[in-house]
């Protein structure tokens, strides 16, 4: 069976769907037993490009520079002898493939993405809030694998924005939630709302409210 674009945003819609962007694993101090739990964009590229492999994708990991910093780690696939991007990893609905050879936009829970692709890189942008934000840029040549997998394996050893912060990212239905700290932001096409006051101790029935996820029986797993 030949690949085809909308197989591969079909894989990358249900990763949205199924495994969050969370903080868990550093808020806790816990390391993940598998790659399908959600996670950071390291968690989620290594659980996405598994389900990539298994249906036949040609796919290898590739790294793509936030705030000057190569630290973003997302996919890039070959369908048809094009290529393509995958930012799989993103807390935003990255839901569409970015094409590496011509500019691209698509509108999903009333936020617009939008591509343009320049001689050695493509820059990734997206319109929420009636705000313009240059999020991602990706360069064609990227780090090898094996470097972006060191990096993988020591990422508990270092520090990001998000750090000690609570995210907790998921296409939930026909919405997208994102608890930034302690405010849940919700995304659809009729709109956006806003819940304040989520604190650490609100954590665990927000998430269950919210995103069906049993924060207690996460956390359990771990329990030595």
């Amino acid at each position: 069976m030949i690949n085809s674009e909308l197989q591969a945003e079909n894989i990358i819609l249900d990763t949205f769907k199924n495994e969050p962007f969370h903080t868990l694993f550093f808020l806790y101090d816990i390391k993940p037993l598998n790659v399908f739990e959600g996670g950071t964009c390291s968690d989620k590229v290594l659980s996405a490009r598994s389900h990539f492999e298994k249906a036949g994708f040609s796919v290898r990991l590739h790294s793509s520079i936030i705030d000057n910093k190569e630290c973003h780690r997302l996919l890039k696939l070959t369908i048809n002898k094009r290529e393509y991007f995958a930012d799989v990893g993103n807390g935003w609905p990255s839901i569409k493939l970015f094409p590496a050879f011509r500019d691209h936009e698509y509108h999903c829970f009333g936020i617009t993405f939008y591509s343009r692709v320049f001689k050695d890189h493509v820059k990734i942008y997206q319109k929420r809030d009636d705000q313009k934000r240059h999020t991602v840029t990706v360069p064609f040549d990227s780090m090898p694998e094996e470097e972006i997998l060191q990096n993988i394996s020591n990422r508990f050893d270092q520090t990001y924005p998000f750090t000690g912060k609570q995210r907790f990212a998921q296409v939930v239905k026909n919405r997208f939630l994102f608890l930034r700290d302690t405010d849940l932001h919700i995304y659809s096409d009729d709109g956006k709302t806003i819940t304040s006051g989520v604190t650490s101790e609100l954590l665990s029935k927000t998430l269950l409210n919210e995103f069906n996820f049993n924060l207690e029986d996460f956390l359990f797993k771990y329990k030595k």
